[in-house]
Order: structure tokens, then C-alpha cells, then sequence
């Protein structure tokens, strides 16, 4: 099996960077921002 590049350098198998932030608003209990790096 040959291991394919992306055009932004991960492989077939790697995924993006993912960034989780619990508590991001002040007065939502259990909110949470999540940001996905995206192809620039």
C-alpha cells in the first residue's frame, strides 16, 4: 500500500490540528470553542 500526500502535507491517514476550549463563554455552562485548521 503506497501512503498518500495531501497538498497540505498531511498524509491519508493524519488528521488536521483540532484546538478544543472549554469554558469559553462566561454564562453557558459547558460551552466549548472548537477551531479546525482549514486549507489556506
Amino acid at each position: 500500500m503506497t501512503i498518500n500526500t495531501r497538498s497540505d502535507g498531511r498524509t491519508d491517514n493524519e488528521l488536521r490540528p483540532l484546538i478544543i476550549t472549554p469554558d469559553y463563554t462566561k454564562y453557558a455552562e459547558g460551552s466549548v470553542l472548537v477551531v479546525v485548521e482549514i486549507l489556506k
